[in-house]
């Protein structure tokens, strides 16, 4: 039976292959573009010496220049030659190019799939505080600045796992990523590389709600009565 821990612990590993082989491939590439130059600098060395001699009116370097090509006829069988036709070495740069860009697609979605490019529980509720406090600014709530408190959301949230939810709204980037390291090691199984969904939502629902109460947001339609008892409580 496939359960909720066993798909955790695929994905995790599936992961973790993933970024494995992007290194692998990242380094292979590197390596093959710089071992490509080196057949550009024996074409580059060989053409000043037959210059030379051209100038000169001497075969000086006739053996340097057999060496050379000697060397560059065992680059080619090694499969590392590079061709240097205008046409032909176009190819080259638009393979590498290509390679590269599969590349960044790749570390692209292994940081989506890691932690959503950096989407933390610290970050999310930040953002989403800091449009609700320029929406009171920009639509001139009757409290514009209302006092930030993550403890005021515990009134209107109605799960187990508020002081959960807290903790990490309050982490740093150093302990988040410390945490989510040993989330992975231990059996548990934990997800805390991104927020899930469902869990979004509801943060979103419970900030929004408490900060818009707070700055008595015209969209609550609060009446006089309300808006007292409320004034009385801040």
């Amino acid at each position: 039976m496939v359960t909720k821990r066993y798909n955790i612990g695929a994905f995790y590993e599936f992961l973790n292959v993933r970024s494995r082989l992007w290194r692998l491939e990242f380094q292979v590439l590197v390596v093959a573009a710089c071992l490509g130059f080196g057949s550009t600098l024996i074409f580059k060395v060989r053409q000043q010496l037959v210059l030379d001699d051209a100038h000169a009116g001497t075969n000086t370097h006739a053996k340097a220049i057999d060496a050379l090509d000697t060397l560059t006829f065992w680059v080619f069988v090694s499969g590392i030659y590079k061709d240097h036709r205008a046409k032909a070495e176009d190819y080259y740069y638009l393979t590498f190019l290509l390679l590269t860009l599969g590349l960044v697609c790749e570390r692209q979605a292994i940081n989506w799939l890691t932690n959503r490019s950096g989407c933390t529980y610290n970050k999310l509720q930040k953002f989403i505080e800091l449009d609700l406090r320029k929406q009171a600014d920009s639509e001139d709530w009757p409290v514009r600045a209302p006092k930030y408190d993550i403890g005021r959301y515990a009134e209107h949230y109605f799960l187990h796992d508020f002081e959960d939810l807290k903790a990490r709204f309050q982490e740093s980037e150093k302990d988040s990523t410390g945490k989510r390291k040993e989330a992975k090691r231990s059996s548990a199984g934990e997800i805390r590389d991104f927020v899930p969904h469902n869990v979004a939502v509801r943060i979103k629902a419970v900030i929004t709600f408490s900060v818009k109460l707070a700055g008595r947001c015209p969209d609550l339609n609060i009446d006089d009565e309300t808006q007292a008892t409320l004034d009385a409580w801040d």
